[in-house]
């Protein structure tokens, strides 16, 4: 469902790179608490469909992400997609 939800509202074509979630937890608003379960994915590129691509999209590394989200539990996904994707890497 999330790569679902990836590709219709941001444009993205994307895989999961872990079956597992990266982390869990909860957000809270005004008056509504949501549940978040985050998983890393890889961007295999963007949707050709032009009302999606006229969305503004940011890339920047992950430092330069954490520098830019202010809060905490999304940062903390940063750490941790950082690690996940370290491990997974071959050793040279």
């Amino acid at each position: 469902m999330a790569l679902r939800y990836a590709r219709e509202i941001a444009g993205l074509n994307c895989e999961t790179v872990a079956h597992e979630p990266l982390d869990e937890f909860s957000a809270s608003k005004i008056d509504d608490a949501q549940h978040v379960t985050a998983f890393l994915v890889s961007v295999q590129g963007e949707d050709s469909r032009s009302e999606i691509n006229s969305r503004r999209r940011r890339w920047c590394y992950a430092e330069e992400a954490k520098f830019r989200i202010r809060r905490k539990p999304v940062r903390r996904l940063i750490d941790l997609a950082v690690r996940r994707l370290m491990q997974t890497m071959p050793k040279a």
